[in-house]
């Protein structure tokens, strides 16, 4: 087995000297015909096979904007005040233009980045004032442009900012569907806009993993070694399926984990390599150990230390190889409950053939069919043919099996004496199966036994909502 501290990666640099007719309405519109002319490249001879679409929890109040998977996107380009650049994303490959020579890039940083982007949202929508300028839209502080695969493109553009809290007004351009609608856009998503290229540049702390060779990482430890925060692991299943390991099993949401754990994980990067503590670091000050195994055969081992109110990134003997910055740090505080975002189990509706799903209470059995692939999903519900929204919609209500509790232990004698009142077995294109089992709990709740093991108990509301939308479906497609 290889053991690695540290690694670096470079990007390739293009030189683009042609140049078109102006198509933007902005006075920095050059820049993005540049983003243009080498999409038209990228774009010739590529065969576009969209990913498999995923359903995610609705987060209460926020708006999809964009709704796109990463490999839709074939370009950003970024102009604000600061910088203007581009990111070119070509059959899993990920550069920026313009490059500075000598400099090396972070392609996690890049990968986060175009993902972020795919998945924007708004806080909210607000009424438009007849009076266009109080937006900013006419100056924007920033636009977007997303280059898609298809040659269509998307213009985001970030407008005044609404208060000291870094809110910003945001309005879409988008020739393929008219949209007028002020959009208010939180601080977090405003920093997208305002990037500069430096925030790509890196000296690699972990190893190199791009977005297309995900698979190859098989599992992540998080050792903590204070009593603030419980250790866990994760093991990757591929196709973005994650599960918790220890100290229980149980699926993971796959966007949060992403987001929250793998890519800063995988990003981390020193702000200083130089002049850095001289002596030892103390086992004492240690505050985490990350493990990360790659292909089976490789594990890369690294220490977090806390000294001095600085944070070191060191061997396993102390000897410091880098200060971090905390702010690229989110998994410091990070409890693996917080990886689950609210729901017991999670699944990703292209990946499953077939469901059926036992009402003891009510007497009902269903019986449910999958066919098609990606947005052109179908489903045969007891002999009802329903289409690709409605699908999506009760695999959103199936799969939302909120957390009421943690139970003591796995629950195993609360099974032994209580009957199932609702079950659901999920069979995977796989061959594999999941049972779901709903037991009645104490507190009104029900435990949730997914396949023989109750970590948590649900709400009943959970079941009524399952069986409220089965027979909104029947009787709707049906009529």
């Amino acid at each position: 087995m290889r053991s690695y501290s540290a690694g670096f990666s470079c990007c390739r640099h293009h030189d683009v000297y042609q140049k078109e007719e102006a198509v933007m309405n902005y006075r920095k519109g050059i820049f993005i015909n540049l983003i243009l002319f080498i999409v038209l490249a990228v774009l010739t001879g590529i065969v576009y096979l969209p990913e498999k679409k995923s359903v995610s929890e609705t987060v209460v109040q926020e708006i999809e904007l964009v709704g796109l998977n990463v490999s839709e996107i074939a370009a950003v380009a970024v102009i604000n005040d600061a910088a203007r650049f581009g990111l070119i994303h070509r059959e899993g490959h990920i550069s920026l233009e313009p490059g500075v020579e000598g400099m090396s890039y972070s392609v996690e940083a890049m990968q986060s980045f175009l993902f972020r982007i795919s998945k924007l949202k708004a806080v909210s929508s607000i009424e438009k004032s007849l009076d266009d300028t109080v937006y900013g839209f006419e100056t924007p502080r920033a636009v977007i442009t997303l280059i898609l695969s298809s040659g269509n493109k998307k213009r985001l553009i970030l407008g005044e900012p609404i208060s000291l809290d870094g809110s910003s007004y945001l309005r879409i351009e988008d020739p393929a569907a008219s949209d007028d609608t002020v959009y208010l856009l939180s601080s977090e998503d405003t920093e997208l806009f305002l990037s500069e290229p430096i925030i790509f540049s890196s000296d690699f702390i972990m190893p190199r993993v791009e977005l297309k060779e995900l698979d190859t990482l098989k599992s992540i430890e998080l050792d903590f070694r204070g009593a603030d925060f419980p250790s866990f692991s994760i093991e990757n299943n591929g196709g973005f399926l994650f599960t918790l390991s220890e100290p229980i099993v149980s699926t993971l949401d796959y966007e949060r984990t992403l987001k929250e754990l793998i890519f800063p994980i995988l990003s981390l990067s020193s702000v200083r390599t130089e002049s850095l503590f001289p002596e030892p670091l103390l086992k004492e000050d240690e505050i985490l150990s990350l493990n990360i195994s790659l292909n089976e055969d490789e594990m890369y081992t690294l220490s977090l230390f806390r000294h001095e109110g600085k944070i070191f990134a060191g061997t396993e003997k102390g000897r410091a190889i880098a200060e971090l910055s905390e702010e690229d740090l989110p998994f410091l505080d990070l409890h693996y409950l917080d990886l689950l975002n609210g729901s017991v189990y999670h699944c990703n509706v292209s990946e499953i053939e077939s469901v059926v799903i036992e009402d003891s209470l009510e007497g009902e059995d269903y019986n449910i069919t999958l066919s098609g692939e990606s947005v052109n999903i179908q489903a045969l519900i007891n002999g009802v043919s329903v289409e690709y929204p409605q699908v999506m919609e009760f695999f959103d209500v199936l799969t939302k099996t909120g957390i009421a509790r943690e139970l003591p232990g796995s629950g195993g004698s609360d099974f032994q004496k209580q009957k199932t009142v609702f079950s659901i077995l999920i069979y995977k294109k796989t061959g594999g199966m999941d049972r779901l089992e709903f037991v009645p709990s104490e507190n009104n709740e029900l435990a949730l036994y997914v396949n023989g093991t109750a970590y948590f108990s649900t709400y009943y509301k959970t079941v009524l909502d399952i069986r409220k939308s089965l027979s909104e479906l029947i009787l709707k497609e049906g009529a």
